[in-house]
């Protein structure tokens, strides 16, 4: 039986400067026995259509797991487990807490690379 894993990408300014990109979400599936590795992985292939400059799609791999409801990070060697909701980051999610704004200066240069990415 396949497991259902939700991933979200962070919505942290750190976040934001490596992919250059907001509110990217998506469903992974993997067999029993696979780790979050391969999970992260396979969102990851689902992803990348989304970012909109191509190095900002090698950074995804460098994005750390936190489990979403309470932002622990996990590692990369943990089991994959059904129903799972996760998010890929630079920095901790804050349960509850509602992203800021970025910054003036990372808006700017998040529109300028995704201008010239396309």
């Amino acid at each position: 039986m396949q497991h259902k894993i939700h991933f979200s990408v962070g919505e942290d300014e750190a976040t934001l400067l490596t992919v250059f990109a907001r509110g990217l979400q998506t469903e992974a599936d993997v067999g029993p026995g696979k780790n979050l590795e391969f999970a992260k992985n396979r969102a990851i292939d689902k992803l990348w259509q989304q970012i909109p400059f191509c190095h900002a799609v090698t950074a995804l791999h460098s994005l750390r797991i936190f489990e979403a409801a309470t932002g622990q990070e996990l590692q990369e060697t943990d089991a994959a487990e059904d129903g799972m909701r996760l998010v890929l980051a630079q920095e901790p999610p804050v349960p509850g807490q509602v992203a800021a704004a970025p910054t003036k200066e990372a808006a700017a240069y998040v529109q300028a690379v995704s201008a010239v990415g396309r």
